[in-house]
């Protein structure tokens, strides 16, 4: 998961602004994970010859755990991020320390977002506490798009196959438990969840 969340990062723009930003998430997540979501309800008691239940279509809007659809949770996950990563944006270029700004909100938010888990502050309608999590993950994307050559071949591409293999590597070291990003929920400390999560990360993208 937090591969997915970087790679939306990666590729975040502003657009011309707000609205015009909004109208395309909505289009590209909101209304995919409506349609498929509405669908699913009807279709998937239809399939296990189960009894259809009204509130499987709005449940998303109050509790964790109940999309009958389980994979869809991830589009309504990711529009929040957006949402919350544009704001981050919007400040952070309105002072002369954008990058500072933009790494302090996003770990301090995750930070947030990952403490909520299991608690009674944990903002659980439509995954919005996962987007909180998750938001240091999607401006390291960010990060890495505007600030780093990884998108195109340089000169430091000889040593990915070593940085790789230590990538991958602490991954396997440190990433002990389970990690329940659905729920938001962590069996290791933030400092291995973000930092395994990341080398995962980066194992990946530069391995292709």
């Amino acid at each position: 998961m937090p591969l997915y969340f970087f790679l939306s990062g990666l590729f975040f723009k502003p657009y011309e602004g707000y609205v015009g930003f909004l109208k395309r998430k909505v289009n590209k997540l909101l209304i995919p994970f409506l349609f498929f979501h509405i669908v699913s309800c009807f279709t998937v008691p239809l399939l296990n010859k189960t009894s259809f239940e009204w509130h499987t279509l709005w449940d998303f809007l109050f509790r964790q755990g109940d999309f009958v659809n389980g994979p869809l949770w991830f589009l309504i996950c990711l529009f929040w991020l957006n949402q919350i990563f544009y704001a981050v944006y919007k400040v952070a270029f309105a002072t002369r320390w954008p990058v500072t700004v933009i790494v302090i909100f996003s770990l301090s938010i995750g930070l947030a977002g990952f403490h909520m888990g299991g608690t009674v502050y944990d903002i659980k309608p439509m995954n919005i506490d996962t987007a909180l999590t998750a938001l240091p993950f999607f401006a390291a994307g960010y990060l890495c798009n505007r600030h780093t050559e990884i998108l195109y071949p340089n000169r430091w591409d000889k040593y990915l196959p070593y940085v790789t293999v230590a990538c991958a590597a602490y991954t396997i070291w440190m990433a002990k438990g389970s990690f329940r990003w659905f729920l938001n929920m962590y069996e290791a400390n933030a400092w291995i969840t973000y930092t395994s999560a990341l080398s995962g990360v980066f194992c990946q993208c530069l391995r292709c």
